[in-house]
């Protein structure tokens, strides 16, 4: 084989909201910010950004990025793209009622397929498997952050697209599959029938937070009525955030004697479960915790930091996690953590928070109680968040240096690179592959 001088990587970022504060979001940019400042040699890593995306306004270099073009507007182009989504749409309707898989070419932009198709890439990486540009003439790889939607169906019977259709297609398409954590793999092995090889394991770094970008709270007080004192749960309002837990275990703690507030950040998320919300509200009232209770809806990331910024602490009831940024945002700001003892949480967040069973009502409500009247207990917990981020473990060159290696090796196993480039597995631990964690003994203090 012809030695290559150098491979050109793509970052399809082209459907990225920059100023949304999702989890989602915020780990694609974090990922395009490592691999594009990454000092290596080999592969010359490009950002595709959103047509009227100016690249120094997202933080990034010009000439790393390449601007998705617009749509052709002309009549037999709207045609064009019209008549090809019907058409593979009743194709993949024949197919599925036959038992085949559907090819799903119908789904997405047809001008941005094509256009992706001339830009000459050795790789495309899909930072989250949103996207449905279903690009079958260049080897893909995609992030999947985790597998809730077949672990817990039960949370997720409203989205069928993503867990019977998307998911399947890159499971089949896909020459390289990335996730956080080891439970992830695994998963994707059992649920997906991935092999092994196909699967890299490269740990979430934590956000490179810019204080000087953190919101005016001030400016936030004014639109939002928020209580002198609260602890934050930012997230969205999916089922298997566990909202309708973190209520109870709230009134619990009001029935005991101590009031506490809590504000709520993140979407409400109906487009999942139509009527969660309602039922969160509905809980709410039952327990007569409007005041106790805030949720602001979907916010800008500087807001949400601003408001992480000036909680007491954070609380975190989740049913599943597979890799958890309000717990790094809690390291950032030096805040204490009460978290959900599931998946890899634990891992996460080791002995610098208390963990709880999400499943009992009481048990979380002792551990809100705890850290509302423990200032010195939520002190030394956020001191300790906060030395837990500065290990070069979690460091975003290490991130990178990760996911470099798992398109360089995967661009090997297709022949596109020769055997010399292979790199060996980093052998520091991912984290959880560890068999013990330390855990912070929180209840003898209750």
């Amino acid at each position: 084989m012809e030695k290559m001088d150098k491979v050109k990587i793509g970052i399809a970022l082209y459907d990225l909201d920059w100023n949304y504060g999702s989890g989602t979001q915020r780990f694609m940019q974090e990922v395009a910010y490592a691999l594009l400042s990454f000092k290596q040699s080999l592969a010359e890593y490009k950002a595709i950004v959103a047509a009227d995306i100016l690249p120094a306004e997202v933080g990034l270099n010009k000439e790393v990025c390449i601007n998705v073009p617009y749509p052709d507007r002309s009549f037999f182009a709207r045609v064009k793209r019209k008549t090809y989504r019907i058409g593979y749409g009743l194709i993949d309707k024949l197919r599925n009622g036959i038992g085949l898989k559907p090819l799903l070419r119908y789904r997405g932009k047809l001008w941005i397929r094509e256009w992706l198709s001339s830009l000459d890439l050795d790789l495309l990486f899909f930072p989250a498997p949103w996207y449905e540009e279903l690009v079958e003439r260049i080897p893909l790889a995609v992030n999947i952050f985790d597998l809730v939607a077949f672990c817990r169906p039960e949370f997720w019977h409203e989205e069928k697209l993503q867990r019977k259709v998307v998911f399947n297609w890159y499971a089949r398409h896909a020459s390289l599959i990335t996730c956080s954590f080891d439970f992830v793999a695994k998963d994707m092995m059992k649920y997906l029938n991935v092999p092994a090889e196909r699967i890299a394991t490269v740990f979430m770094a934590p956000p490179k937070i810019d204080a000087s970008k953190i919101a005016d709270i001030n400016l936030i007080k004014e639109k939002h009525p928020l209580p002198e004192r609260f602890f934050i749960y930012p997230a969205a309002t999916w089922p298997h955030k566990n909202h309708l837990n973190l209520i109870k275990a709230i009134s619990r703690c009001i029935a005991k004697g101590t009031e506490v507030y809590c504000v709520c950040t993140g979407e409400h998320a109906q487009w999942l479960s139509f009527d969660h919300y309602d039922q969160i509200q509905a809980e709410i009232k039952k327990h007569h915790l409007e005041k106790y209770i805030y949720f602001t809806g979907c916010l800008p990331y500087p807001e949400v930091l601003a408001l992480e910024k000036q909680a007491d602490f954070f609380c975190i009831p989740t049913l599943y996690e597979a890799g958890c940024y309000p717990v790094w945002e809690a390291c950032f700001f030096g805040k204490a953590v009460a978290a959900s003892d599931v998946t890899m949480i634990p891992y996460q967040i080791q002995d610098t928070g208390i963990l709880f069973n999400p499943y009992d009502v009481d048990d979380i409500a002792k551990a809100i109680t705890l850290l509302w009247k423990d200032k010195d207990l939520r002190d030394y917990l956020g001191q300790k968040a906060k030395s837990l981020i500065n290990n070069p473990y979690y460091s975003h060159e290490r991130m990178a240096q990760g996911y470099h290696r798992a398109f360089v090796n995967t661009l090997v196993r297709l022949g596109r690179l020769s055997k010399e480039y292979w790199i060996e597995e980093d052998p520091a631990p991912v984290l959880d592959k560890k068999s013990w964690v330390p855990k912070f003994a929180w209840r003898k203090l209750v």
